[in-house]
């Protein structure tokens, strides 16, 4: 089990410790942080949002394990590309999750495997379509003049630090059976 599935917050473990440093360091305004409550399902009136964020980050990494809503919260941070300068984010997401662990899932699919698969799989508009419709962040980062290779490796990159790897694998799957049926053997890592 990852130390986003356990409850409640342990703010004196090494994880908790260096999780509250990162939050703190990222996120030091009430708005912000309102929002990740938000979108992690969690009830912003429990928190005192006049308050500083050294009393409020606390009180929500406790309710959220308290809640089963950890992983939920920190996935919905590790969105925010604000995120990706604190390694503990990328780190904790990616841990098996309680569900990996009670039907024996392994870390899932090699990144470099997963780039292959979307390269050889997808045409450029499949690429465009996919990141428009299921990865939007990655989609706001294409750029005039990138390079279908650069595009590809902004999109695997994303869902490899997000622990979305495996979704990313089988919507590929949906738009080209055929060929993730060819390469599918080499996807496990």
């Amino acid at each position: 089990m990852g130390f986003l599935d356990r409850r409640p917050f342990r703010a004196d473990d090494p994880d908790g410790r260096e999780l509250l440093a990162a939050l703190l360091a990222a996120y030091d305004r009430a708005p912000a942080v309102r929002e990740f409550v938000l979108a992690a399902g969690l009830p912003p009136a429990y928190f005192s949002w006049a308050s500083a964020m050294s009393e409020v980050w606390p009180e929500v990494l406790r309710r959220a394990a308290g809640q089963g809503r950890l992983r939920s919260l920190i996935t919905e941070v590790a969105r925010d590309p604000d995120s990706a300068a604190y390694g503990v984010i990328a780190r904790l997401i990616a841990e098996p999750t309680e569900e990996d662990a009670a039907t024996g899932g392994g870390p899932g699919p090699r990144i470099g495997s997963v780039r292959r698969l979307v390269f050889e799989a997808l045409s450029d508009d499949e690429l465009t379509e996919l990141c428009l419709d299921h990865f939007p962040a990655v989609y706001d980062q294409f750029a005039q003049g990138m390079s279908r290779s650069q595009r590809i490796i902004r999109l695997v990159e994303y869902c490899g630090r997000r622990g979305l790897l495996t979704n990313l694998v089988r919507l590929v799957s949906e738009i080209n059976p055929e060929k993730y049926g060819e390469l599918a053997g080499g996807l496990d890592g």
